[in-house]
């Protein structure tokens, strides 16, 4: 199944919550998160004590959300069509989600995903959007401690600040 993703919502804005959402293109199967402000608060905290790199953290939440989005239905995706939320951070964008997928025993190919402009007529911009509109239209709540278990799971390797 192929879908595109989109997300209502900007992480930076952590005074509102933030809703991630795919849908298949004829909208056959269609699923949302929603996390909180006061949990991207928190985690922008926890991260921030870390030690990681200031402009990684927003990408980290990001990802962490699109594991939880794309786990339950992994096995049936084939590719996935990522609206362009952070333009220029694709690449690193990747690289996290191959790197907590494979930390859970899943594989992501990078021939199965990419990034591009989906437009307001997209299913998952229309779930998306309900969503942040009304919570209870997500498939999960997302907490900030669910985030970092996901986050602690995985290698971080080269995005952590190194000691100076």
């Amino acid at each position: 199944m192929k879908v595109e993703i989109d997300l209502s919502g900007r992480i930076e804005k952590t005074e509102e919550g933030s809703a991630l959402a795919f849908a298949s293109k004829k909208n056959i199967e269609s699923y949302s998160v929603f996390i909180s402000g006061w949990h991207k608060r928190r985690l922008l905290h926890e991260l921030r004590k870390k030690d990681y790199l200031p402009e990684t953290l927003h990408l980290k939440i990001f990802c962490g959300l699109l594991f939880f989005l794309l786990e339950p239905y992994w096995p049936k995706i084939s590719t996935v069509v990522l609206d362009q939320e952070y333009t220029g951070k694709e690449g690193g964008i990747f690289i996290l989600l191959e790197e907590i997928f494979k930390a859970h025993g899943l594989i992501i190919k990078k021939e199965n995903f990419c990034v591009r402009r989906i437009g307001k007529i997209s299913p998952a911009h229309k779930k998306a959007l309900v969503t942040f509109r009304d919570l209870r239209k997500a498939g999960k709540i997302i907490s900030s401690k669910a985030v970092l278990e996901v986050l602690s799971r995985k290698k971080i390797g080269s995005l952590r600040t190194s000691p100076v």
